[in-house]
């Protein structure tokens, strides 16, 4: 994935993508903790939400791979089933692990480990 490839395909210039973009890696392991808490707990309405929440983000962005991960994630629990969530949650969690790579990368924060957030 090219952050400025993105950005073009969106249609900001770098530096509003890269803000963006910056946003969505810190912002979203708290609603990934919320949606892993609500698959544990068998809540729903709680994993509906905060699937919806990063499934908008992620396509605002155009982060498909996420885009894709929460809205299968949104449609099982709308379902009434959460069978299958647990391994979606630890795909996305491992996708949201590499869009932070690339976050880093983008900003020059490659080797500085305090600079990684893993819910």
């Amino acid at each position: 994935m090219d952050p400025r490839e993105l950005a073009r395909r969106i249609e900001l210039n770098y530096e509003e993508f890269l803000d963006l973009f910056e946003l969505f890696v810190r912002s979203t392991p708290a609603e990934l903790a919320g949606l892993s808490a609500g698959v544990r707990e068998g809540n729903l309405r709680e994993v509906i939400a905060a699937a919806h929440a990063i499934k908008g983000s992620a396509a605002a962005l155009g982060l498909d791979e996420a885009y894709e991960l929460a809205r299968q994630i949104e449609a099982l629990a709308r379902y009434g089933s959460l069978e299958d969530a647990p391994v979606l949650v630890h795909l996305l969690k491992g996708e949201l692990g590499r869009l932070e790579g690339i976050r880093d990368e983008a900003l020059g924060l490659s080797g500085m480990p305090e600079s990684r957030v893993i819910a």
